[in-house]
């Protein structure tokens, strides 16, 4: 890649969350070994919090500009792509509650698969 600092440094934050939370290691800093949808997820996801900041500092920019557009786009884009790969991720909960006598272990795994079952 050709990054700029603050592209080098989303796509780096990207690929340590990736390695801790979901076991693998996207590359997207390594533009030879990057995972396309890594890439496009770094993007999209900067791209909508970008528009978020504006959005929120300027609220006339939702009568104005397409920024609340851009900002659906990408947000729904990202939401998919994380979808996707939180989806493998559900499956291995799933099988670590079938094979795992540890029950105490098993709350925290489903917490993490899912946050917003703490909500309900």
């Amino acid at each position: 890649h050709d990054l700029h600092i603050d592209r080098f440094i989303n796509y780096a934050a990207f690929d340590m969350f990736c390695a801790l939370a979901l076991g693998q290691f996207t590359q997207t800093v390594d533009a030879d070994h990057a995972v396309p949808e890594g890439l496009e997820f770094v993007d999209c996801c900067s791209r909508a919090f970008s528009s978020a900041g504006v959005l929120m500092v300027d609220p006339l920019q939702f009568y104005i500009s397409d920024r609340h557009t851009q900002f659906t786009r990408d947000m729904d884009r990202s939401l998919g792509l994380a979808r996707n790969k939180t989806q493998v991720f559900q499956f291995l909960v799933v099988l670590v509650r079938i094979w795992t006598p540890f029950t105490v272990v098993l709350p925290l795994i489903s917490v993490l698969a899912d946050p917003n079952s703490l909500l309900s």
